[in-house]
């Protein structure tokens, strides 16, 4: 492994830990995650917000946070560390909540 790499890694690794002992996201950090990593209207975000506050355990809510933030990394050390119905819950949230926000 390069230094490179090994910073990297060490880097998602300080993220993820400084993540996991923050405290859990709201549905407010969500919908403000939403908003700002893409381009969904507000409304639809706060939207998904508040789905996330209710249907997200707080690994979720902060792996949905780094996603959108772009913390690629991060996120993908923190869904590494998971149970699989976890990750697959939140992908499939990722999908469908701005569908259903949508009404559609």
């Amino acid at each position: 492994m390069t230094i490179q790499a090994s910073l990297k890694s060490l880097g998602a690794i300080l993220v993820l830990f400084g993540a996991a002992s923050a405290a859990a996201e709201s549905a407010e950090d969500v919908a403000a995650a939403c908003t700002a990593g893409s381009n969904l209207p507000e409304d639809i975000c706060a939207c998904i917000g508040g789905m996330a506050a209710e249907e997200f355990n707080d690994t979720q809510r902060q792996w949905y946070v780094l996603a959108m933030s772009g913390e690629t990394d991060a996120a993908a050390a923190l869904a590494a560390q998971m149970p699989a119905g976890d990750t697959i819950d939140a992908a499939t949230f990722m999908r469908t909540a701005p569908t259903d926000c949508a009404g559609g």
